[in-house]
């Protein structure tokens, strides 16, 4: 949702604009939370969770000519398919409230707690 609107407010700059799903990556982040480590032994054990594998999407997304006009888009992990926005979020005027809201809470936010 965040994609489609970012993709309409640069709409017309030569701007690309993608989104993607990694997948699941083993990279560290959350290391210190309960069963991490044994999360990251499974996703290993399994054959997934090599950061690599997560990079070569935003690589590809990046320097492939074969993506190189395609802005709005989101895309999966391992085959650089398109991926469809649930129903429920392809409405213009949902993704637009949810950029609102969003920045609404972000500048409240940054303001001092309790002003």
């Amino acid at each position: 949702m965040f994609t489609q609107e970012l993709c309409r407010q640069v709409d017309g700059t030569g701007v690309a604009v993608t989104c993607l799903c990694p997948g699941f990556n083993a990279t560290g982040l959350g290391c210190e939370l309960p069963l991490a480590g044994a999360l990251e032994k499974a996703l290993t054990g399994v054959g997934t969770g090599n950061p690599r594998h997560g990079a070569d999407i935003i690589v590809r997304l990046a320097t492939d000519p074969a993506f190189a006009g395609i802005t709005g888009g989101s895309f999966a992990a391992k085959t650089a398919e398109p991926l469809e926005c649930p129903e429920t979020g392809r409405a213009e005027s949902a993704q637009r409230t949810l950029w609102s809201v969003t920045a609404q809470l972000l500048r409240d936010e940054r303001l001092p707690h309790g002003a």
